[in-house]
């Protein structure tokens, strides 16, 4: 008996070595691992131009399309390049907001990557079902001091049609650009 065990944990072993080392990442599996069995998708706002006012992106069959003008694709910064960011001048506050949706299909919003140079960013959920709000969600990042915070959707679970994703900059004495990438999705 004590030979058998062996041997099958030995063989065990062996397999998952085997699928460690089939797997770039190991035993984790990347977002684009996730990408290509058709689940997960990152909404990273790929091709668009530098400098340019944005409006709408499009990409694996989702839409993301700004709720009101003033965002712009910084195509030098990123996690990778380009994100999209609008700028809060010294001693105001301002929101903006970008909608995602899937051709009126249901999906979930798992994270955003969320920027800002130098203060706090406010942020909010609103994940929709033909038009009647599922979930709000709300917070804030302290201050991702010139990097992006990854913030996974507390309801990222409940499948909806729409998410509405509203940043604010908070009041500082300077201007501050706020921004936003990787949008990760699952259908």
């Amino acid at each position: 008996m004590g030979q058998k065990m062996g041997r099958l944990l030995n063989i065990f072993a062996i397999a998952l070595a085997f699928a460690a080392a089939a797997s770039p990442d190991g035993f984790t599996q990347s977002l684009s691992q996730r990408t290509a069995s058709g689940r997960a998708f990152d909404l990273g706002f790929d091709g668009l131009r530098n400098g340019t006012a944005f409006g709408t992106y499009k990409a694996h069959g989702f839409t993301v399309r700004r709720v009101k003008p003033g965002w712009t694709v910084d195509g030098i910064f990123g996690d990778p390049a380009p994100e999209i960011e609008f700028l809060v001048p010294a001693n105001t506050v301002v929101g903006k907001a970008v909608t995602v949706t899937e051709a009126r299909k249901k999906f979930s919003l798992d994270s955003v990557d969320i920027y800002s140079s130098l203060a706090a960013v406010d942020w909010e959920f609103v994940g929709s079902l033909k038009g009647q709000a599922l979930y709000t969600d709300k917070g804030q990042i302290p201050d991702p001091m010139g990097g992006f915070a990854t913030v996974t959707n507390p309801d990222a679970s409940i499948l909806v049609d729409s998410v509405e994703i509203r940043l604010a900059g908070v009041k500082v004495g300077v201007d501050n650009p706020v921004g936003l990438d990787n949008i990760v999705v699952e259908k």
